[in-house]
């Protein structure tokens, strides 16, 4: 009965998630739209609990994979926000596999012509894809199959013309719900820190291809100018 309840609870958050992305994919696609993917490290830990904390292995931290995409929808000038998909490692060295889906609002400072850095902020929703059951000598029974949380980046862009930029940026995620059920089990909660760099490419999802018409009458005045 209560594995058939948490099914339940993770299946409908996957579809509620799937329905945000969609509904935010179909109103960015008629606006200007930045895509970016990019790749790092990150240091899964946990926090609360007391001082038995199992965040290394001897005096070795566990280091993660972090992999995302992003879609992100400019405002104005300094002013964004966007949504994305991410591949990450957390829990210290249970090294739980998490799907999370984040919603940042970002706040950007132009520094030059190419140049930019930007901070942003904001809630994630988490989906548990795996884990590592036992580090010796905790044990991790029963997760919690889905978490909610808090996220923040901060991060600089270098652009190669109006489309095309790599960035490198720094970021936190901090965990709401407590890692494993129930509660009393485990009071931690997931923290990671990590370093990602990636690319993005900048398009205008309304741009109108010029027509043929148009064509002819640059190529006849230049005819002409040449003639």
């Amino acid at each position: 009965m209560i594995r058939c309840r948490i099914d339940t609870i993770k299946r409908n958050a996957s579809l509620i998630i799937f329905a945000i992305l969609v509904l935010s994919g179909h109103q960015l696609a008629a606006q200007d739209l930045t895509i970016g993917a990019g790749s790092g490290l990150n240091i899964p830990s946990l926090i609360g609990g007391g001082s038995d904390n199992p965040t290394k292995a001897g005096n070795s931290f566990n280091f993660g994979g972090d992999f995302g995409v992003s879609g992100e929808y400019k405002i104005d000038n300094s002013y964004s926000c966007s949504v994305g998909l991410d591949y990450s490692s957390q829990g210290g060295m249970y090294r739980l596999k998490y799907l999370l889906v984040p919603f940042l609002a970002r706040k950007t400072w132009i520094l030059d012509k190419q140049t930019k850095y930007y901070v942003g902020a904001g809630p994630f929703a988490g989906i548990l894809l795996g884990y590592n059951k036992t580090i010796n000598p905790y044990v991790l029974d029963r997760p919690n199959d889905f978490n909610v949380g808090l996220g923040a980046i901060a991060g600089i862009a270098h652009h190669f013309n109006d489309k095309g930029a790599i960035f490198i940026e720094v970021g936190s995620d901090y965990g709401f719900i407590r890692l494993q059920r129930p509660v009393s089990q485990m009071k931690r909660h997931m923290f990671t820190d990590m370093i990602k760099v990636g690319y993005t490419f900048t398009f205008a999802a309304n741009y109108a291809r010029p027509s043929n018409r148009r064509y002819q009458n640059l190529l006849y005045k230049k005819l002409n100018w040449n003639n």
